[in-house]
């Protein structure tokens, strides 16, 4: 388990036994390990597996598996209302500039939130559409590149 002591002050950072937090130190004949050299024996160790041709060849199948999906049918679903809301925001505008007087003081601080409410409408449509339009093909070497980076 983690541990940690300040010493003159400075912190040092070491790994233990929980039995011997939990018992007492004479319980265990385990030694106490610095934090800093198990950390990156253990990154050492997962950098190698993530880097094994069989991790890179099961991801490069579940990437190019998940891409060939297609999009969420809840960001879909998100998509349409907000489409529909773009429709109506729109009608609601168009109505506006059919009335009598459309140069009025409340008719055109009413057209303006309407306008500024299309706009962020148009802007949520785009980054959804944006989110769900796929990539293209996934490559093999793109996905080796990405589990090797820091070699």
């Amino acid at each position: 388990m983690p541990a940690w002591t300040n010493n003159h002050g400075r912190e040092y950072r070491y790994y233990t036994c929980a039995k011997k937090v939990k018992t007492g130190y004479s319980k265990c004949a385990l030694p106490s390990l610095p934090a800093g050299e198990l950390e990156k024996t253990v990154i050492d160790q997962l950098r190698s597996l993530i880097r094994h041709p069989d991790v890179i060849a099961h991801t490069y199948r579940e990437v190019r598996a998940g891409s060939q999906t297609g999009p969420d049918p809840e960001v879909l679903a998100q998509l349409e209302e907000l489409r529909q809301s773009r429709q109506q925001t729109h009608l609601a505008a168009r109505s506006l500039l059919d009335l009598k007087d459309p140069d009025g003081p409340l008719v055109k601080s009413e057209l303006k939130r309407l306008n500024d409410q299309m706009k962020s409408l148009d802007d949520s449509i785009r980054n959804l559409e944006a989110a769900t339009t796929s990539a293209g093909p996934v490559d093999l070497a793109e996905i080796t590149k990405a589990l090797t980076v820091g070699r």
